[in-house]
């Protein structure tokens, strides 16, 4: 029996809520040369009774005895792929129909890369959607440096070569926990992983009130400070500051035009940093500044609806920064950026399944 192309690896620990969903999405894809491994790691509702409902011989069905944890079941999923790429599935979220079809041909067409990743459709609580505005750099370079601070992925809509996640896989330590995709992009843009970010949205992300990314928030940006941290401090001989690090994240909060200013001088100042240790190419240089010109623009566009002390800066700093929407990229974001904040507060659409 030959082995199938793709492993789409999902673990499970009490999801009876939106399983059927998340499973139905994988059966349903256009392309199925795939092996659709879940793990439940030790759920204690129904969720074992949704999953052996199906009788789809692509399902591979692993059952851990007791709740080993996220990290842990990732890893003993990729001990397991027998897939040539694994592509992460989470068991709150809906693959798109053609997710698979559109990732493997990426691959197909770039046999050099090694790592890609879609962009999410968030999935609202009220059931409607609207289209990510995460900035999207395309190449290894500039993925490479927006890992530096924060995780510049979606973490279900990843897809990797089985022999990237083998040789490099989850970081199993408490500083990582719940930040396990950060940790693993840091490493893999720094050590020859060839990265790419297509901009085809390939996931229904669903924004779950008691998923780990808002039920462990704090502790999401603690330990993610502190990664941070040591990396630019160790690699680039780079200090960055707890509380630049928190609007870097937040995106808002600022209380004075000091605090407004040395979030943004960070970045500039990182940015040295990390050209003088790698100086990339004219693509990546590019990708890098626009990257920092759209993460200023939203900070002075964040500071000055706050109506905080900080906003007549920030109306300043916009004012003689007009220039910036002359970068078609960062145009695009922020044109996006302000159509979904309408489309979240009042036009969004319902989703139908």
């Amino acid at each position: 029996m030959t082995s199938p192309q793709i492993t789409v690896l999902m673990p499970v620990y009490n999801g009876e809520k939106y399983l059927r969903s998340a499973i139905e999405s994988i059966l349903d894809q256009t392309y199925t040369d795939f092996e659709f491994l879940i793990i439940n790691d030790g759920s204690t509702d129904k969720t074992e009774e949704i999953i052996l409902s199906y009788q789809d011989s692509r399902i591979r069905y692993i059952k851990n005895e007791k709740n080993l944890k996220i990290i842990k079941t990732l890893n003993k999923g990729i001990d397991l792929a027998k897939g040539q790429y694994i592509a992460r599935m989470d068991c709150d979220d809906i693959a798109v129909s053609n997710r698979l079809e559109k990732q493997i041909r990426l691959f197909n067409d770039n046999p050099k890369l090694d790592f890609i990743s879609g962009l999410p459709i968030h999935l609202l609580k009220n059931g409607r959607i609207y289209r990510s505005f995460r900035f999207c750099s395309l190449h290894t370079e500039a993925i490479r440096f927006e890992n530096l601070l924060e995780v510049s992925f979606c973490h279900p809509c990843l897809m990797a070569k089985t022999e990237i996640f083998k040789k490099f896989k989850y970081l199993n330590a408490p500083e990582c926990l719940h930040i396990e995709d950060y940790e693993l992009g840091q490493r893999l843009s720094h050590n020859g992983v060839n990265m790419y970010y297509s901009k085809d949205f390939v996931l229904y992300y669903r924004k779950n009130e008691e998923g780990v990314s808002l039920t462990n928030r704090q502790e999401q940006i603690e330990r993610g400070f502190n990664l941070a941290k040591l990396l630019l401090h160790d690699m680039y001989s780079f200090n960055i500051h707890k509380e630049d690090y928190f609007f870097f994240i937040e995106k808002k909060g600022w209380k004075s035009v000091k605090q407004l200013s040395s979030t943004c001088s960070m970045l500039d100042n990182m940015r040295l940093a990390y050209f003088k240790k790698w100086n990339p190419s004219s693509l990546g240089k590019s990708e890098i500044n626009s990257w920092i010109k759209y993460r200023k623009t939203i900070y002075w566009l964040s500071a000055l609806t706050s109506m905080t002390r900080p906003s007549a800066y920030a109306f300043f700093m916009l004012l003689t920064h007009l220039h910036y929407l002359c970068d078609s990229m960062v145009r695009n974001q922020i044109f996006i950026l302000i159509k979904n904040f309408f489309k979240r507060s009042f036009l969004a659409v319902p989703y139908k399944n």
